[in-house]
């Protein structure tokens, strides 16, 4: 973590949010970007970040005010119950909380801890890490807006396990002005990471993101129908979002929102996906 914190305290010494992006995408894709005209997928996503009032969009990237927002769309029902919530990890009941659990930075992405079982983990480590979690304002790592002015909380939900008593595949939606183009499927996410990716009728689509396509057949979930009908219900309103939902035995569960996916730095192969996604995605 101090690596991480030192990393984090030189990036944020960097105030010009342009600078940063665009010597973190000309790292990263090896070429110049347009992002004043922009054409692909992960050049638009950069331009919305740059040019977009995408501060605005922070209540739906929270990842506890976000529950508001699709109670009101779509329900309580698919929306899974905040167990505890803080600013103070020293405060979390471990005790009174089930044997496995999630618990979820609201401010950020990714910053979660996994407990499948809370007897086989040290409570002191995991709020250390919160507590560097809290430390942290995401927007300075990839200056993604939304996540500037944030509240950093700590959020506890039910851990969500297959039928196997694994992390279960989760669903996220490529929606464009409330149209889902595109479904991303992630395996083994703790192991041997795969992606997939389908259009809305479940046929595969022949591209990579940052990760190899599963070579297996992922079987059409049974609830497809309903999930797409959520994912375009909480897009609507939206030029572009992508919608993450869990399906476990029929249920539906809401995941999270995100606007700015793999943050402008994904790598498609063939690099012609770059392009066929940005065609769908109309800047901000």
């Amino acid at each position: 973590m101090l690596f991480k914190k030192i990393k984090y305290n030189l990036i944020k010494l960097i105030k010009n949010d342009f600078c940063i992006v665009f010597l973190r995408y000309m790292i990263r894709h090896r070429k110049i970007p347009k992002f004043k005209n922009p054409k692909t997928f992960n050049e638009k996503i950069a331009h919305n970040k740059l040019y977009s009032k995408s501060e605005l969009l922070a209540p739906l990237c929270d990842k506890y005010l976000v529950k508001d927002y699709v109670r009101e769309k779509i329900g309580n029902k698919y929306v899974l119950d905040t167990l505890f919530i803080t600013s103070s990890p020293a405060s979390i009941p471990f005790s009174d909380l089930p044997n496995s659990f999630i618990i979820k930075a609201t401010h950020g992405s990714g910053w979660n801890i996994i407990v499948k079982n809370k007897n086989k983990v040290d409570f002191n480590d995991i709020i250390k890490k919160c507590n560097f979690f809290l430390s942290m304002n995401y927007y300075y790592l990839g200056r993604e807006r939304q996540y500037k002015n944030i509240k950093p909380q700590i959020m506890i939900e039910k851990l969500l396990l297959d039928e196997e008593g694994e992390v279960p595949k989760d669903y996220k939606f490529f929606s464009f002005n409330g149209k889902t183009k595109f479904i991303q499927v992630d395996i083994d996410r703790e192991g041997d990471h795969k992606r997939n990716f389908y259009d809305s009728n479940w046929n595969k689509v022949p591209f990579e993101l940052n990760y190899p396509s599963y070579q297996l057949d992922i079987e059409k979930p049974l609830n497809l129908n309903k999930m797409l009908e959520i994912s375009e219900i909480l897009s609507n309103e939206l030029n572009f979002a992508r919608i993450d939902l869990y399906s476990i035995l029929n249920d539906i569960y809401f995941g999270e929102i995100t606007f700015t996916p793999e943050n402008n730095l994904g790598i498609f192969s063939p690099i012609e996906y770059d392009k066929i996604l940005g065609d769908y995605l109309d800047i901000w």
